[in-house]
């Protein structure tokens, strides 16, 4: 099959998400390409490639945008459309907005969307699949969210090229990001992780990361392919199940000097930042909380006391 990933505006950071679900797509052996809205010709760009799929990574307050993108796309375009995203997950009822809307998904959409399209490639009941509410023959099917995947290192690399082919200023930038671990056990109010965690209660460990040789060895692609001097880890709570002193190692010896001294210098009172023994005087906890560092590692400052 088909997939085209559409995005209603020109990307000013990576879409891991769409990224991700490209190489596991591509493994499946669909052919699978990326546009964005504002580019020259989109919608004779799109026939030319004359999808099966139109697929939305979509946000709240760029859902609205999405779905109208949908309906004109729909009217030069014979495809069946699945949106995804924070939007859809928290707001499923959202495929009710729109008769074009043909599948929403919720949660983790690698193994997801994997499944949804092999059933539909090859004539099978697709009306059970979990994570997705369905549309088929004018009727919804809402499906409860499968177990979290467990093995961060079972998904493969984010396909970056896909994105880079229509946005070359992503490719030239010098910051990349990158997954490196999924969820928080935090319960903030402020923050989506709460009522997320409530929807896949049951269904797996709150936090997943990476091991460090994998973050490593996607590192190693990321600087041999494209211009990379400055990392962002963009997790809601990096390094929470991390062995700091492995990954410092492989960093010095496969990436860079610079981030294995700082967390050879931090490591002691960095797990203090996401466990329950944090420390307001602790002055190694406070140069963690150092606006420099928190802008390299990518984290979000935060007032701990709400937490």
């Amino acid at each position: 099959m088909k997939i085209a990933f559409i995005e209603p505006t020109i990307a000013n950071v990576e879409p891991l998400g769409i990224a991700y679900l490209t190489q596991i797509l591509l493994n499946d052996g669909h052919t699978v390409a990326y546009f964005e809205l504002p580019r020259k010709d989109l919608i004779k760009r799109l026939k030319k490639f004359n999808p099966d799929v139109l697929a939305y990574s979509v946000t709240t307050g760029k859902h609205r945008l999405c779905r109208e993108l949908n309906i004109l796309l729909r009217k030069e375009i014979k495809a069946i459309s699945l949106f995804g995203g924070p939007h859809c997950t928290f707001y499923p009822e959202f495929i009710e907005s729109s008769p074009l809307i043909d599948g929403i998904c919720r949660g983790e959409g690698e193994f997801a969307v994997s499944e949804l399209l092999k059933k539909i490639e090859n004539g099978e009941d697709y009306t059970k699949t979990n994570n997705w509410w369905l549309r088929v023959n004018g009727k919804i099917y809402k499906n409860p969210v499968r177990n979290k995947i467990e093995d961060l290192d079972v998904l493969p690399f984010p396909n970056r090229d896909i994105i880079y082919a229509e946005n070359m200023e992503l490719r030239k930038t010098p910051i990349k990001r990158i997954m490196a671990s999924r969820g928080c056990p935090f319960n903030c109010s402020y923050c989506f992780n709460k009522p997320y965690n409530s929807l896949y209660a049951g269904k797996g460990n709150v936090n997943h990361h990476r091991s460090s040789s994998n973050i490593i060895e996607e590192l190693k692609i990321i600087k041999k392919k494209y211009p990379f001097t400055f990392l962002k880890i963009v997790d809601d709570t990096f390094g929470l199940n991390m062995d700091y002193e492995e990954f410092a190692k492989l960093y010095q010896k496969e990436i860079d000097t610079m981030l294995s001294e700082l967390l050879q210098d931090i490591g002691g009172s960095i797990s203090d930042l996401f466990g329950d023994k944090w420390d307001n005087d602790d002055p190694l906890a406070r140069d963690v909380m150092n606006q420099n560092l928190l802008a390299w590692f990518g984290f979000e400052e935060t007032a701990t006391h709400l937490m």
